[in-house]
């Protein structure tokens, strides 16, 4: 999914894909599961846009929203 989103443009040329699928996939099982705090949809969704914020830091002033480009990296 995320080397597909590089070859589409919306994930910048050179982007660590291995990371940030680290990097989400710790957040969620962080976030989900082991975190002391009651997680909603809410935190997830801030959660998922802090790190694709940061991923997407050269392709979202490119893109129509952040929303509308993760929507389309999430399948959703």
């Amino acid at each position: 999914m995320l080397e597909r989103a590089v070859s589409r443009g919306q994930l910048p040329r050179g982007t660590d894909i291995d990371l940030i699928y680290d990097v989400v996939l710790g957040t969620l099982i962080y976030v989900v599961v082991l975190s002391p705090r009651r997680s909603d949809a809410d935190r997830l969704d801030r959660a998922i846009d802090t790190i694709l914020d940061g991923a997407l830091r050269v392709a979202i002033r490119r893109a129509p929203s952040r929303r509308a480009v993760r929507a389309r990296l999430l399948g959703a």
